[in-house]
């Protein structure tokens, strides 16, 4: 990878004051976007991790609910009180991996799938 050095830093510096006056963004208030983000990255590492291994191991369905549990309760760790976000966001990924991987039998599995 070719690193540039950029041709007008002080535009960069400038811009860069310009948006924390216009949205109040202090130094803390920076850190503290920045060891969100970091969370945040670690929680996708997480999340497509675990739905790798519910795709592709050998896995019983007690399994794979253990693991899409102990998922939650990472994600809980890193966004405590963010229960809800996760049932809306990654639950139902989870779900489908689920549905796809496990048939049970009397189930309406084979009804699901259009």
């Amino acid at each position: 990878m070719i690193r540039r050095e950029d041709p007008f830093p002080q535009r960069n510096e400038a811009i860069e004051k310009v948006f924390a006056k216009m949205y109040h963004i202090g130094s803390m208030d920076r850190e503290t976007l920045a060891e969100e983000e970091k969370r945040m990255r670690r929680l996708r590492w997480i999340v497509d991790l675990n739905q790798a291994v519910l795709m592709q191991a050998d896995l019983t369905l007690l399994e794979a609910f253990d693991i899409i549990k102990s998922t939650k309760q990472a994600a809980l760790a890193l966004f405590p009180d963010k229960g809800e976000v996760f049932d809306l966001i990654y639950a139902p990924r989870f779900k489908r991996i689920i549905r796809e991987r496990f048939v049970i039998p009397g189930g309406l599995s084979h009804r699901c799938r259009s």
